[in-house]
C-alpha cells in the first residue's frame, strides 16, 4: 500500500547511541519551559518513560495524540493500528494524568483529501508540495482498493490533522471531554478504546478531549498554505 520507501534525497542524519526513552526523560526533565508532545505513532517510548520517570509529567504542557477510533477503526474491527500495537502502553498514557487531546480516526476520515485538493496542493510548486501531493495520491490507491472511503478518490492524511491542530484548533470538531479507557485484554477488542459519552462510570474522571470530527475546508487551507511556503 506504502511501499518500503519514501523517495527522499540521501540524509546525513546518523542513529544516535542514546535510546529515545532516556531522551524523553532527560529533556522533559531538563526543560526551562513546558513542552507539548505530539505523538503519531504507537505509545510504547512515552509510556516506558512514565514508568521509569513519573515526574515528567510535571513538564508536559499537552500531549496531542493520533490514535484511537470511536465509531471507526482499521487494524481490526474494534481498534485503531497505534493503539492496537501496544494497547498497554496507550492505557498508560492515557491514565497519565496529562492534558491529552486525542485526534482518532473519526476526525481524521472527516478531514479527507481529495484528488482536487492534491492537484491544489502540488499548484504551489515547492519541493514539499509537490512530495506531499505525491505521497498523497500513493495513498489513495491504497485505500482505493483495501480501504475505500464513502467518498471516492479521497483518502485521510492523519498525522497531519494531529500537527495542525496546534496551529489552528479550529480544525478539530465536535470535541468532547471524556473518559478514555483502552483494553488490553487479548481478544477481538484488544487496543480499543472506550470512549464514556454517557459517563456512566463515575468512578473514572474525563481524561480526553477527543475530536469526532474536523473541519475539512480549514484543514486542506492549512495544509495549503504551509506546504506552499516550505
Amino acid at each position: 500500500m506504502h511501499g518500503d520507501y519514501l523517495p527522499l534525497p540521501e540524509t546525513d542524519l546518523k542513529e544516535r547511541p542514546e535510546h529515545a526513552v532516556f531522551w524523553l526523560i532527560d529533556t522533559l526533565m531538563n526543560t526551562k519551559e513546558k513542552i507539548t508532545i505530539i505523538a503519531v505513532g504507537p505509545l510504547t517510548n512515552l509510556a516506558m518513560a512514565l514508568r521509569l520517570e513519573p515526574r515528567i509529567t510535571e513538564n508536559i504542557e499537552e500531549l496531542v495524540i493520533m490514535g484511537g477510533g470511536y465509531l471507526i477503526n482499521n487494524i481490526i474491527a474494534g481498534a485503531e493500528f497505534n493503539f492496537w500495537v501496544d494497547p498497554e502502553a496507550a492505557k498508560i498514557v492515557m491514565d497519565s494524568g496529562c492534558k491529552i487531546c486525542l485526534v482518532p480516526l473519526d476526525a481524521t476520515h472527516a478531514a479527507y483529501v481529495s484528488v482536487k485538493d492534491c492537484e491544489e496542493i502540488r499548484a504551489s510548486g515547492t519541493p514539499a508540495a509537490v512530495f506531499c501531493a505525491d505521497m498523497i495520491q500513493q495513498r489513495m490507491k491504497g485505500y482505493n482498493e483495501w480501504q475505500p472511503m464513502p467518498v471516492p478518490m479521497t483518502v485521510p492524511v492523519h498525522d497531519a490533522l494531529a500537527v495542525c491542530y496546534l496551529i489552528n484548533p479550529d480544525v478539530l470538531e465536535s470535541v468532547i471531554h471524556v473518559n478514555v479507557d483502552v483494553v488490553t485484554s487479548v481478544g477481538p477488542a484488544d487496543g480499543m478504546s472506550l470512549l464514556d459519552v454517557e459517563a456512566r462510570d463515575k468512578t473514572r474522571k474525563p481524561n480526553a478531549y477527543v475530536a469526532r470530527s474536523a473541519n475539512r475546508e480549514l484543514f486542506i487551507e492549512i495544509l495549503k498554505e504551509i506546504l506552499g511556503s516550505a
